[in-house]
């Protein structure tokens, strides 16, 4: 038969670990377990917490050392202390405040599907939105998983979650198959209730928004428009014919021009006088229309 201290040398006790809130272990912490601490500054940081998930050990001779530096003379014994850092695990609700912070966007719906299980101390989310792969947005049921991290008080660890997240709204809708390349006319367009991801580019809300661009790519029936998928035509064409106004102070001389570019309104495109061979630069201002201002002329 194994005898009783035997056993106990085999066996050893299970010892009950003091848990403290902060990196630092404090004079309060320690007073929980140990009344002669409650003597001291209960704010009074006497030693470093062990990092999470670890334990760590308090030997008396170390409390008995720390009573003395600050002016306590023990007048007992003491016992060897456990002492580990306070974790948790992450909650749905926190993730979807991250993530509601994150996007900003009103009206988000957030499914979480999964997330990091381990345990952590209680910190501060952040998740890194951009580093995420943008859906289209007619498929908002495709879940999304964002990487991030837990910033806590002495250090941080990475984290993750899963997410289906989606908005609800009015949005232009084909009514027709689009083809690449032609400008696109009201009766082609309706809108429509629509649900889509909040990620990448967000579909037209009003018509005007659509009418007269072109589609990049062939847009199917009953699918929502990205203003991505949308390019507004050429103002001016290159080899067309041009109505250039030049303006030099008082003075305004027009001339035609060929256009050697294409452009937009707004657009500086390259055009050549047909008369002297001279190519300058213009803006764009309407149809067939652009305009050269020569400062500093008199």
């Amino acid at each position: 038969m194994i005898s009783l201290w035997v056993f106990q040398l085999i066996v050893p006790s299970v010892v009950s670990c003091l848990t403290v809130p902060h990196d630092r272990i404090l004079a309060e912490d320690l007073a929980k377990m140990e009344p002669q601490f409650s003597l001291l500054d209960p704010s009074l940081a006497l030693t470093f917490a062990p990092l999470p998930g670890i334990q760590r050990v308090l030997p008396r001779r170390e409390l008995l050392t720390l009573l003395r530096q600050n002016g306590v003379q023990p007048s007992a014994t003491v016992d060897d202390l456990c002492v580990e850092r306070k974790t948790t695990g992450l909650s749905e609700g926190e993730l979807v405040t991250a993530i509601q912070e994150a996007i900003n966007i009103r009206g988000l719906h957030i499914q979480i599907m999964d997330y990091s299980r381990q345990q952590m101390p209680p910190g501060t989310i952040q998740l890194k939105i951009g580093s995420t792969i943008p859906r289209a947005p007619a498929r908002p049921e495709l879940p999304v998983i964002w990487p991030g991290r837990l910033t806590y008080e002495g250090g941080s660890s990475s984290i993750w979650v899963k997410a289906v997240l989606w908005v609800e709204h009015k949005a232009v809708v084909a009514s027709i198959d689009l083809a690449a390349g032609r400008r696109i006319q009201p009766e082609n367009l309706r809108l429509d209730d629509v649900r889509e991801s909040p990620l990448g580019s967000r579909s037209a809300t009003t018509i005007d928004q659509v009418v007269g661009l072109k589609a990049r790519s062939l847009i199917r029936r009953d699918t929502p428009i990205s203003l991505s998928q949308l390019e507004v035509p050429w103002t001016v064409l290159k080899g067309e014919k041009v109505l250039v106004r030049v303006l030099a102070g008082s003075t305004h001389i027009t001339l035609e021009a060929v256009a050697l570019s294409s452009g937009r309104s707004g657009d500086e495109v390259t055009l050549r006088n047909p008369e002297s061979g001279q190519i300058f630069r213009a803006v764009v201002k309407a149809k067939g229309a652009a305009i050269v201002s020569l400062r500093g002329s008199p």
